[in-house]
């Protein structure tokens, strides 16, 4: 019988793929050898855990296109045009992720998105955008129903 464990995602800022929004410009903190995802998933394994659930892009904070604000007054108010492309650390940071798990012995269980992907952006991300098309840059959380 498998044995599961939820990793916890506070706000999708410790463990996530793709461009890192807290230091930008630098890999995340958990491609580090050994980094604390290493022991944590060592932690697991040992205590019987077999499988984790993890989340990869949570709310989309690092999921960047162009927004713009709109003045209707039934519904969202704002419109979100994802990027032509995804950019290339989603996958790189996938296959670092998936060889961590390998290498800890566990399988993994991955979500790609929160529920709050699509929910209304954050307050704080609201001023950043007006009536012209703006691209985000790592600084808008929610908000991608489109």
């Amino acid at each position: 019988m498998d044995v599961g464990f939820n990793y916890p995602w506070p706000r999708n800022q410790v463990i996530t793929i793709g461009p890192n929004v807290n230091e930008r410009g630098k890999p995340h903190p958990w491609r580090a050898e050994p980094s604390d995802l290493d022991v944590n998933l060592a932690r697991l394994r040992a205590a019987g855990i077999t499988v984790v659930r993890i989340w990869l892009m949570g709310h989309g904070h690092n999921y960047d296109g162009v927004v713009t604000r709109t003045s209707r007054l039934v519904g969202h108010d704002w419109e979100f045009q994802p990027p032509p492309a995804l950019h290339p650390l989603f996958a790189e940071d996938f296959t670092a992720l998936l060889a961590k798990f390998a290498k800890a012995g566990l399988k993994m269980i991955p979500v790609l998105l929160d529920y709050s992907f699509f929910d209304e952006p954050e307050q704080l991300s609201r001023p950043a955008f007006g009536p012209e098309p703006t691209r985000t840059a790592l600084n808008y959380m929610r908000g991608r129903r489109a």
